[in-house]
């Protein structure tokens, strides 16, 4: 168990960045290009084959011309060391902040960090955990659209064959399931979102209380999610940030040649960006996180001392009634 100092410096550079996290923002900002680059060398085959996959509504062509893409070997295994290496450097890093913003919002200096042993790998489960589960509706509809595009494919001749060549049979048919899977994917994208915010606290209870499960800490965090009026700016910055990161990863991904030395200038200042975002979305979260729970145990508090005054009541109604019956 670590010990609670006292001594907190509360400076600007401090929250931004301390002393003992520089070294893994140079490391992470080091590892995310490169895999950035990995991971684009592994989606150059898959976008081609999904290209002619879809152009063709042939069942013979599509046979005879596309199969598997190829991807090698190497580039899998670098694009999946990448991976690990800017997930664990993520995971170390949100540990030692949340600490220090959670200190720094705890003015009783009650709080004492857990081991960083344990929370980092309790953190690493919780994440992986909120992976599969906030999108796991969207992976869901996904698979589902994926089989009706190959169904579609397959067997489009056969059901024009099947109604006659009427045309207007299947052109409707075919609009009324896109329709039904519009509305499947609007609902997948709403439970998503959903997921997504009421599971925002959850990283934080991962890391100061690490001997939880993952469903209570989700249940927690639902439960804590809507208490303040802070947490609706948190979210709103929150849904800003990884809106900001999910295009800067995209057009990275898209267009990996922008990753060089001739603009290394303008990457130093898009990481010193996301730094900056990361740090203000974190201590909002953080805060607004502290707030919720003094709230909830001063809810407790007041149940706690209603059932008190109710069983002194009832004890003082029973002596009288006693005292009463004796005289």
């Amino acid at each position: 168990m670590s010990v609670r100092t006292n001594n907190k410096d509360k400076s600007l550079m401090n929250q931004l960045m301390p002393s003992d996290c520089v070294g893994l923002w140079l490391l992470l900002s080091i590892a995310i290009p490169f895999t950035i680059v990995s991971i684009a060398s592994i989606g150059d085959p898959i976008l081609t084959w999904l290209e002619g996959f879809m152009g063709s509504f042939n069942p013979e062509l599509l046979e005879t011309e596309f199969s598997l893409p190829h991807i090698p070997l190497g580039i899998i295994v670098l694009s999946s060391i990448g991976l690990i290496v800017c997930l664990g450097l993520f995971v170390i890093l949100q540990t030692k902040y949340v600490n220090y913003w959670y200190i720094s919002a705890d003015r009783k200096c009650l709080y004492v960090p857990p081991e960083n042993k344990k929370s980092i790998l309790k953190l690493t489960g919780w994440l992986v955990y909120r992976f599969f589960y906030i999108l796991t509706p969207i992976i869901l509809m996904m698979i589902v659209s994926f089989g009706l595009l190959f169904m579609s494919i397959n067997f489009f001749n056969i059901l024009a064959r099947l109604m006659g060549h009427n045309l207007e049979v299947v052109l409707t048919l075919g609009i009324f399931i896109s329709l039904i899977t519009g509305f499947f994917w609007l609902v997948a994208i709403f439970i998503t979102t959903w997921n997504t915010l009421t599971t925002v606290y959850g990283s934080i209870i991962a890391i100061t209380e690490p001997e939880i499960t993952n469903t209570l800490i989700r249940k927690r965090s639902r439960r804590f999610a809507f208490l303040t009026s802070s947490s609706w700016g948190a979210y709103i910055v929150y849904l800003f940030m990884m809106g900001v990161f999910f295009l800067e990863f995209l057009y990275a991904l898209l267009t990996p040649s922008f990753i060089a030395l001739n603009n290394i200038h303008i990457l130093i200042i898009v990481q010193l960006m996301n730094i900056g975002l990361f740090v203000v979305l974190g201590r909002s979260i953080t805060h607004s996180y502290y707030k919720s729970l003094l709230i909830q145990y001063a809810k407790i508090s007041v149940k706690k001392s209603k059932i008190l005054s109710t069983k002194n009541d009832l004890n003082n109604d029973n002596t009288f009634r006693s005292s009463v019956s004796l005289i």
